[in-house]
């Protein structure tokens, strides 16, 4: 009997998995795309946000577009397959800083992505103007989640 039950499960778990493949995809980095990418939006805190909703992307463009004039045209997403990640540095003080979406990994069907917050040595000649840089990339809709990681990059060299 018990062995009976034990086939019975394993068919259980073959029927609910359909013959369909794992639809998160495999473990690794992710490729991405860049939507929009600008030094100055509205944004003023630091954040990173998944967007999988047409209706969310519209708040989102018009909380990094607010104040300006005229207001960019929304990019166009088709969100049956593919997500947007964004990443907002904040108020940066200098000219030379930047925020970019660095990586992008899928880990156990969530994302893990990492934004990097460009910094130039202190030898650079950098105007002192306040930006809130802004980068949204997409990526195929395939994670159940995200983390978000926010490190410093020291890059070399003056722009």
């Amino acid at each position: 009997m018990s062995r009976m039950i034990g086939f019975a499960a394993v068919l259980v778990l073959l029927a609910g998995c359909g013959g369909e493949p794992n639809p998160t995809g495999t473990n690794g980095p992710v490729a991405f795309s860049t939507v929009y990418k600008s030094k100055t939006s509205a944004i003023v805190s630091r954040r990173g946000e998944i967007v999988s909703r047409e209706s969310r992307w519209i708040e989102v463009w018009n909380e990094i577009t607010a104040g300006q004039s005229p207001r960019p045209a929304l990019p166009l997403v088709n969100f049956e397959n593919v997500i947007l990640i964004y990443a907002a540095g904040g108020e940066l003080a200098e000219m030379c800083s930047d925020v970019k979406v660095d990586s992008v990994n899928r880990v156990d069907g969530s994302l893990a992505i990492t934004i990097a917050e460009e910094r130039r040595p202190s030898t650079c000649v950098c105007p002192t103007i306040v930006l809130r840089p802004i980068h949204v990339v997409s990526v195929p809709r395939a994670a159940s989640g995200a983390t978000f990681e926010f490190r410093t990059t020291n890059l070399t060299g003056c722009p």
